[in-house]
């Protein structure tokens, strides 16, 4: 609880500041009550802490004493960008870095990627997009060949945000060759942790590709992620099976869309894209977007009262940014059914909107 999480930080201060115990375990103390802090959102006295992390062992030459200094800027760091104060966590993060990026110990390598990490997200708030791809890269640079497991995770990690940021330039094509290269490194590893990025580079590729129309090439990418990991019952893992079957059912609603004429394909499509929906929606925990999806098959199936409900679900949970979507969904190869679902969507907005 609350009380219980203010109750350790106290205790983690007392321990730090009764004079007592060596400095790694005061360093140790005051990291434990900066981090209690920060769960508690009292942000300036996390702050206050880690600061006085750094005042006290800044300089010292101990490898533990120098981990519990990096571990301390790198949630500062954290902490401002939370705040909205992104250009601050730079700096912090580039001290980091300064610091300790060359080092030969691998928990300092590993703070120093988490730096670089970190320093993505707060770029990524200010929109600077070019940037990202510059500190990415840095990350594959120093790390990209290191033996230890903890920084494979890193340099996906650094792979799959240049993959996104390259792709919200408008530079598909590459983002999709930087979707490839996590495959091609980390595929096949028996690292667990890794296939979580494994599996979303597969899932940032399909969505490229549908992107560039290329409707039979992202089915395939999905059909490849529900191959690797439809068995597994990891939670975060069926997490990505379930946003696959949500990918490829749109895959071919839009092939559907693409050969309107066709009414026996148009009709196949949309039927195999429904039930791919509604397997989806069984198990996937942020289901707007699949419930929309399930709307949109639905009527154009010619099921309007189906559809009315499942998208006004969808809309009281996605909000505005699920109105938003939908709208350009209905630019995808448009036929003569989409007028009457942009009635009901804009019916049922008017309708959730100013409860959404």
């Amino acid at each position: 609880t609350k009380g219980n999480f203010a109750l350790a930080a106290e205790y983690w201060l007392q321990a730090a500041r009764g004079g007592k115990g060596s400095g790694i375990q005061v360093a140790q103390s005051l990291y434990n009550a900066g981090l209690t802090l920060g769960q508690l959102s009292r942000n300036k006295e996390a702050i206050d802490v880690y600061d006085e992390v750094m005042s006290r062992y800044g300089s010292a030459p101990e490898a533990a004493l120098r981990e519990q200094v990096a571990r301390a800027l790198v949630n500062k760091g954290y902490i401002l960008n939370q705040l909205k104060r992104s250009e601050e966590a730079i700096g912090v993060y580039d001290e980091v870095v300064s610091r300790y990026g060359s080092a030969l110990e691998v928990p300092l390598r590993e703070q120093a990627a988490n730096a670089l990490i970190n320093k993505c997200v707060a770029l990524d708030h200010l929109n600077r997009k070019e940037e990202i791809l510059t500190v990415s890269d840095e990350v594959v640079s120093r790390y990209g060949t290191a033996p230890e497991a903890v920084l494979h995770d890193r340099v996906a990690r650094a792979l799959l945000n240049k993959s996104r940021a390259l792709s919200q330039l408008n530079r598909k094509e590459e983002a999709i060759a930087i979707c490839d290269e996590v495959i091609s490194r980390y595929g096949n590893t028996q690292e667990a942790a890794l296939h979580d990025w494994v599996a979303q580079s597969l899932i940032n590729k399909g969505l490229t590709l549908g992107q560039l129309n290329r409707n039979e090439e992202a089915i395939a990418v999905c059909d490849e992620v529900i191959s690797r990991y439809g068995n597994t019952r990891e939670a975060s893992m069926r997490v990505h099976v379930m946003n696959a079957l949500n990918g490829k059912g749109f895959a071919l609603l839009c092939i559907a869309k693409a050969n309107w004429i066709d009414e026996a394909a148009r009709s196949g499509n949309l039927q195999a894209a429904a039930t791919l929906f509604a397997e989806a929606a069984q198990e996937i925990v942020d289901k707007p977007i699949v419930w929309g999806n399930q709307a949109y098959a639905d009527f154009l199936l010619g099921q309007p009262d189906a559809a009315r409900p499942l998208l006004r679900q969808a809309l009281q949970q996605g909000g505005e940014g699920l109105y938003k979507a939908t709208l350009g969904d209905l630019d995808i190869h448009p036929v003569p059914a989409d007028a009457g679902f942009r009635t009901l969507l804009e019916e049922l907005w008017a309708e959730v909107k100013p409860k959404a």
